[in-house]
């Protein structure tokens, strides 16, 4: 039995000129519960719908292998929280509209992680909201990886002022994998420091950004020539398709063997975050 542990505490093919760009509609999760064996409903087991009250109880009492926590739509308060070392875990909202997270009351955390997924293997994430544009609280979400992985209909909006990226991700296992589908991501305030996804050094597997959207970023969109550094482990990164809305320093940087960019769209057409700074 692993040890769980949860703490609460590069050619680019198009440059336009083109208005701002929406996300996705939303999609069910279909077809996910299959897959797992075991199947939590967080409503039914507690969790509060309306954003009252926090449900980061609900990850420390039922994640576990072989895990789905499905939530309904509506709006979730979460503290900060940390999920670890699981074999198979999934967290989905399972309507029409995506399950809404929202922070609660707190500190800008920076380069902390305000969620936490630290050596899952084969994490499965899919339309979810994390909402954190009008709260004053928040942080980076970190996944940190094994196996093969999901990441499906996620958006994050918002920031803090001193948060350093909105996503942090590695696949830690040479011979895993991580698929992020549909991502938006958009900086909304006034942090002149943020990188959208940010590829940390110990990413040493294969990494897959496809028809994703990251907008307004003033430390570049995608940074994921971390791995190829002196010290990285040169997993590979390659992305696909998407669109990369007025970002500064760049779009997309990648620096790892085997990395690629292929049909994705650079836009810039206002003055990007952070410029002249």
């Amino acid at each position: 039995m692993k040890r769980r542990a949860f703490l609460g505490a590069a050619g680019v093919t198009g440059i336009a000129g083109i208005g701002a760009v929406n996300g996705r509609a939303s999609s069910p999760a279909s077809g996910v519960t299959d897959e797992f064996g075991t199947v939590v409903d967080a409503v039914a087991e507690g969790a509060d719908p309306t954003g009252e009250e926090p449900v980061t109880d609900i990850f420390e009492e039922f994640a576990g292998d072989d895990t789905l926590l499905q939530f309904q739509p509506g709006t979730y308060l979460i503290d900060y929280f940390r999920v670890g070392e699981y074999d198979r875990l999934g967290v989905v909202g399972s309507g029409e509209d995506s399950a809404r997270f929202v922070p609660a009351a707190g500190d800008c955390r920076g380069g902390h992680p305000w969620v936490h997924f630290d050596n899952v293997d084969s994490l499965h994430l899919e339309n979810l909201l994390f909402d954190f544009r009008e709260a004053p609280s928040g942080g980076p979400i970190h996944l940190f990886l094994h196996g093969d992985s999901t990441v499906r209909d996620v958006q994050y909006l918002g920031s803090c002022s001193n948060q350093i990226a909105m996503v942090k991700i590695e696949v830690r296992d040479p011979d895993g994998s991580a698929r992020i589908e549909n991502l938006l991501a958009r900086n909304v305030g006034d942090n002149h420091s943020l990188t959208g996804v940010f590829v940390a050094q110990n990413h040493a597997g294969d990494l897959l950004l496809e028809e994703c959207t990251l907008e307004r970023f003033s430390d570049n969109g995608l940074y994921a020539s971390a791995p190829g550094g002196p010290d990285g482990n040169d997993g590979r990164v390659r992305v696909v398709g998407g669109t990369y809305l007025n970002n500064n320093v760049s779009g997309l940087r990648l620096g790892t063997t085997g990395s690629r960019i292929e049909d994705a769209t650079v836009v810039v057409d206002d003055e990007t975050p952070g410029w002249g700074r």
